[in-house]
């Protein structure tokens, strides 16, 4: 069996306020593929609202005969945009977020980098490990860490969210 879209284009598709909470338009380019050698995705998509636009770009490949995963993902969104509400951040920061990685599923290596500029304060930071489980890193008030993320892989410089342009960057592996 084998599934090809070749271009999915969406121009323009307008999702009401009871569907995500506010008004705004989507619009994608985007191919995939699923056959018994391997699964892609590859391509774009944009919501815009009064927020301003999200981006998402996506570059996805799994070969389960070679049990490989390549994948290359990256999310920008200004200050006050849906996707940081959406996912509860204080003060809807602008958000600049990467995920790249690649490996055999069995020892998938990614990194996890990021950008959060202006609104609230929030905390930062994950290792995998114990099944793939995501396990926090949290600081003191005296800026060290604490939790299994500050003994793992996770490196925090500071929590994100501040209105200095905060980064963080963690990677991740599957056990």
């Amino acid at each position: 069996m084998a599934v090809r879209v070749d271009r999915l284009r969406v121009a323009g598709l307008r999702l009401g306020e009871a569907l995500i909470g506010r008004e705004a338009t989507l619009t994608a380019d985007l191919s995939a593929s699923v056959t018994g050698a391997a699964a892609t995705a590859a391509g774009w998509a944009e919501l815009a609202s009064a927020g301003g636009a999200a981006r998402l770009d996506v570059d996805l490949a799994v070969v389960p005969g070679d049990g490989t995963l390549r994948a290359e993902l990256r999310v920008h969104e200004p200050e006050g945009g849906l996707v940081a509400e959406l996912a509860g951040l204080p003060g809807r920061p602008a958000l600049d977020l990467s995920l790249t990685g690649d490996g055999t599923l069995a020892d998938w290596r990614g990194r996890l980098t990021g950008r959060v500029r202006g609104g609230g304060r929030g905390r930062s930071g994950a290792r995998a490990g114990g099944g793939g489980a995501a396990h926090p890193a949290r600081r003191r008030r005296n800026g060290r860490r604490r939790g299994p993320a500050a003994r793992g892989s996770a490196r925090c410089r500071r929590p994100l969210g501040g209105d200095r342009g905060d980064r963080a960057a963690a990677t991740t592996t599957a056990p």
